[in-house]
C-alpha cells in the first residue's frame, strides 16, 4: 500500500521520513456502587494485544486512568496495520480477572498535536521576543 512506504528524506545519508500511524483505545469501565474496583493496566493491555494479533503494537502506553475509563495510546507499524487494529478492537468486549461484567473497547485514530501559527506566536510573546515579520528573512 503507498501509505506503508516510507519517503525519501535524504537519501544520500539514507534518510527516509515514515508516516506516524497512532491509536487511540478507549475501555470502559463499569459502574461500581462501593469503592475498592482494582483493575489490572497490564492484564487490559495483555488483552488489548492479544485482540490486535497478527499486528503488534510498537508502543501502548496508559494515558488516563479514570473511574470510568482506562485511556491508551498506541503505535502501529503502518496505517494498513492501524486500520486492521481498529477493526479489531472498536466494539469489543473483554473479560478481566476479578470483574463479573465484561469491558467496551472503543478505538480510533489518535489526532496527532502539532503547534499551529497561533501556538508559535504565543510562545514567543510570552517569552518577551518582540514581533517579528513572516516577510523578513531571519525573521522567520
Amino acid at each position: 500500500m503507498a501509505d506503508d512506504i516510507p519517503v525519501p528524506f535524504w537519501p544520500e545519508l539514507d534518510l527516509y521520513l515514515k508516516h506516524v500511524a497512532k491509536i487511540a483505545v478507549v475501555v470502559q469501565l463499569p459502574e461500581v456502587k462501593s469503592g475498592g474496583l482494582n483493575v489490572s493496566n497490564w492484564e487490559v493491555m495483555e488483552k488489548l494485544r492479544a485482540l490486535v494479533a497478527p499486528e503488534e503494537f510498537a508502543t501502548l502506553t496508559v494515558l488516563k486512568v479514570m473511574r470510568q475509563m482506562l485511556h491508551f495510546q498506541g503505535e502501529l507499524s503502518s496505517l494498513r496495520a492501524l486500520r486492521k487494529a481498529i477493526q479489531c478492537l472498536n466494539g469489543k468486549m473483554i473479560r478481566v480477572n476479578g470483574m463479573s461484567q465484561q469491558l467496551r473497547v472503543r478505538a480510533g485514530e489518535a489526532d496527532l498535536k502539532f503547534p499551529q501559527k497561533k501556538d508559535w506566536e504565543t510562545y514567543f510573546q510570552d517569552r518577551g521576543v518582540p514581533s517579528f515579520s513572516d516577510g523578513l528573512p531571519g525573521d522567520r
